[in-house]
């Protein structure tokens, strides 16, 4: 798969995803920053969520519009995200900075008003929350732009996300990357149920993670299941709504870091191994030309730079083709090789 212009494969290749959400705290010189440290932690791209709150909800505070629990509770819907939304006036201002920042910008989005907003600054890619995957006529909508998607598991349904996937095949060419993730804030690594990155490469194309933890050990373990992209949270201070599961530039860092080692310890070892402690056959007594080999004056020693120890009793009773002195580790051209 090819996402954002870089190639990922499996166990080879990944993405790191810098998503600074509404952790600039509605200020766009800090909005700059959060593009400077992703860049400086070695992210590969950036993501914005793209939303003003009409397109979430309504200003209303009945008890179906109060949340219960997690890191904004008791504030109605209205109240979150009218607190947390990226003003759509900023966003030629935010993907020209990141363009002069040399790092891919994407978005997840939530409404029309918002889609058009990206679509006037050629937003690349776009991304479906889990909590809006069972928005058909927005996945259809931004389907039909036929630019690559990401869809988030979370809450979505089994179901959901099949439907998403039959909605996009009919609307867009591009397969759309299917990120597991769980929808808690944070997340704790006994609720991650990591096993279902394995169960989705059966279903689907491509599967990344999103991840709502603390640290980068689930990360890890998703690159080692097959996770190709990896979207993490990043904040510069502990004020603002998501900072309680967003890593500080010097964490993010660290966390690409470990991504990176997990590539590492999953590639092959290519480099010819230290032969010095292996065992292989020497001459341990001189040899003359024309001489039979014995188990007195051939053995399997350290180190490793002659024959393979296999060919032990098959060379005994060979014959010398010149003389060999002591320590001469025994080659196939230092041998005769008769019928016994």
């Amino acid at each position: 798969m090819i996402f954002l212009g870089k190639k990922l494969i499996p166990h080879k290749y990944i993405s790191i995803i810098a998503e600074i959400s509404c952790n600039h705290e509605q200020s766009i010189d800090k909005a700059y920053l959060l593009i400077n440290a992703a860049k400086d932690a070695g992210a590969d791209a950036v993501k914005i969520q793209a939303y003003i709150p009409d397109e979430m909800t309504i200003n209303s505070a009945s008890v179906d519009f109060k949340i219960k629990g997690g890191p904004w509770n008791g504030n109605t819907l209205w109240e979150l995200y009218n607190k947390t939304y990226t003003p759509l006036q900023w966003i030629p201002y935010l993907f020209e900075y990141a363009k002069f920042s040399k790092i891919p910008m994407f978005a997840s989005v939530f409404g029309e008003q918002s889609l058009a907003a990206l679509e006037a600054v050629d937003c690349p890619a776009y991304k479906i929350a889990s909590f809006e995957l069972n928005d058909t006529y927005l996945i259809r909508t931004v389907a039909k732009i036929g630019k690559p998607m990401v869809l988030s598991t979370g809450v979505a349904t089994q179901d959901e996300v099949d439907r998403a996937i039959d909605i996009i095949s009919v609307e867009n060419s591009a397969y759309p990357l299917v990120m597991h993730c769980i929808s808690k804030y944070p997340a704790k690594i006994n609720e991650l149920q990591l096993n279902k990155i394995l169960a989705y490469q059966e279903l689907y194309k491509d599967v990344g993670f999103s991840d709502h933890t603390l640290t980068s050990t689930a990360a890890q373990l998703a690159i080692t299941l097959g996770a190709t992209v990896i979207e993490k949270h990043l904040t510069l201070t502990e004020t603002s709504e998501d900072s309680k599961f967003s890593l500080r530039p010097k964490e993010f860092r660290r966390f690409v870091n470990d991504c990176h080692d997990t590539i590492k310890a999953l590639e092959i070892y290519k480099e010819e191994p230290d032969r010095q402690f292996k065992r292989s056959l020497y001459v341990v007594k001189d040899v003359k030309q024309g001489e039979k080999f014995t188990k007195e004056s051939i053995r399997s020693i350290r180190p490793g730079y002659g024959l393979d120890p296999n060919k032990l009793f098959d060379t005994i009773d060979q014959y010398a083709s010149c003389d060999l002195a002591i320590g001469t580790a025994l080659k196939e051209e230092h041998i005769v090789w008769k019928t016994k």
